[in-house]
């Protein structure tokens, strides 16, 4: 992938990218070559099904605990996953932080 003029190796799938402009764009790529930058990944604690990063650099995520209508929802805080209020089993989320989820019937919801 490459992302502001930097290639990283990545090995994910549902992930998406906001360009800031009110457009989300999901990213599918294989077969990257390995690129060594001097960085490496820092394990965050806890598990996602899905996860969601806003041009603000707000990030939700859609846990592994069964709740009505899919998965937890979560919000990072800084420091910690917050849970909020309803279920879902993808994420996406705009320029503004704010994120956009389907349930396990389909349906789209946007939280404000």
């Amino acid at each position: 992938m490459e992302c502001r003029g930097e290639s990283y190796m990545f090995g994910a799938a549902g992930v998406s990218y906001s360009d800031g402009g009110g457009t989300t764009f999901p990213l599918f790529w294989s077969k990257v070559p390995p690129v060594d930058l001097g960085r490496s990944w820092a394990l965050q604690a806890g598990t996602a099904n899905d996860i969601g990063i806003g041009a603000d650099g707000s990030v939700w995520i859609i846990g592994t605990n069964a709740t009505v209508d899919g998965y937890g929802i979560y919000r990072w805080n800084g420091a910690n996953w917050y849970p909020v209020d309803g279920g879902a089993v993808n994420v996406s989320v705009d320029q503004h932080g704010y994120p956009w989820v389907t349930n396990d019937l389909g349906s789209i919801l946007q939280r404000s």
